[in-house]
């Protein structure tokens, strides 16, 4: 989907430091925005799969998506 492209909007506030620099903040909370809904919508996802039958096991493995995909997609988008 095209929102996928907001995780590499701190690279365009990158590229235009030196001409627009106050659009370089919001380039990355653009970015950090992309990253940190798309880590709530994996554990969101697997919060509700109706398989996981234990609470405490759907809890563990949505913690675990959540930030999986955090950790994924600032390392992937932002770093």
């Amino acid at each position: 989907s095209p929102l996928r492209y907001l995780g590499y909007a701190n690279e365009v506030g990158e590229s235009f430091r030196y001409q627009f620099s106050r659009l370089v903040t919001p380039s990355y909370v653009l970015a950090f925005g992309y990253c940190t809904a798309d880590a709530i919508t994996s554990g969101y996802d697997v919060m509700s799969n109706p398989n996981i039958s234990c609470d405490e096991d759907r809890m563990h493995d949505a913690a675990r998506a959540t930030i999986d995909t955090m950790v994924w997609q600032s390392l992937a988008s932002v770093a």
